[in-house]
């Protein structure tokens, strides 16, 4: 797992097959809240009022140890104060391991379960789905953990999702993170977003 504390991202991050890493070719649309990256073959849609930008080098070593290549941070913009934690939403990819030969959503959903079941993170009992927007099946799962800075610390809780592309042998970890007495009222914002993804 990466964690780029300094920005207040957790990144999920997992085993070490089937590295990729981003290509620099996505592009905004629209309004700006459109996001496509054709060499990675995905689309998104950032939630209105919030800030999208690809990720920085410095961000991408933080996981690139670790095999997901960090593509996109989407952050909500700050109201009033700077807060030591802002809610953010981090779009990761991953090469499905060479021996992997999934075969249809189930074997796919199944994999993805597998995939956040690895994660070193304490999960909410219960909150397991299997999902399938636009056609691409995965999974997705509640966390929680505490996060480290100079002013202390911060409980954080995060919907991680887990979308494979079984045309282009990739996963997309997408991580919606919020401080955890808020996150309930994230839990929308971040599915909209999972939704929002297209493959093209």
């Amino acid at each position: 797992m990466g964690r780029a504390i300094r920005l207040g991202l957790l990144v999920v991050a997992v085993g070490a097959a089937g590295a990729l890493m981003s290509q620099r070719a996505g592009r905004r649309e629209g309004a700006g809240e459109r996001y496509v990256h054709p060499g990675l073959g995905f689309a998104v849609t950032a939630p209105e009022g919030w800030s999208l930008r690809e990720a920085g080098a410095a961000e991408e070593a933080a996981v690139s140890a670790q095999a997901a290549g960090l593509v996109l941070v989407i952050t909500e913009e700050p109201r009033g104060r700077a807060e030591p934690f802002t809610a953010n939403i981090t779009i990761a990819v991953r090469g499905l391991p060479a021996d992997s030969q999934l075969e249809g959503a189930e074997e796919a959903i199944g994999y993805a379960r597998r995939l956040l079941s690895s994660l070193p993170l304490a999960a909410d009992p219960g909150s397991d789905a299997a999902v399938e927007p636009a056609g691409l099946p995965g999974a997705r799962r509640e966390f929680h953990y505490v996060q480290r800075h100079e002013a202390g610390e911060v409980a954080v809780s995060a919907a991680v999702t887990a979308l494979v592309s079984l045309q282009r042998g990739r996963c997309l970890l997408i991580t919606g993170s919020a401080r955890s007495e808020a996150f309930a009222r994230y839990r929308r914002v971040f599915r909209k977003c999972v939704e929002s993804v297209e493959e093209i």
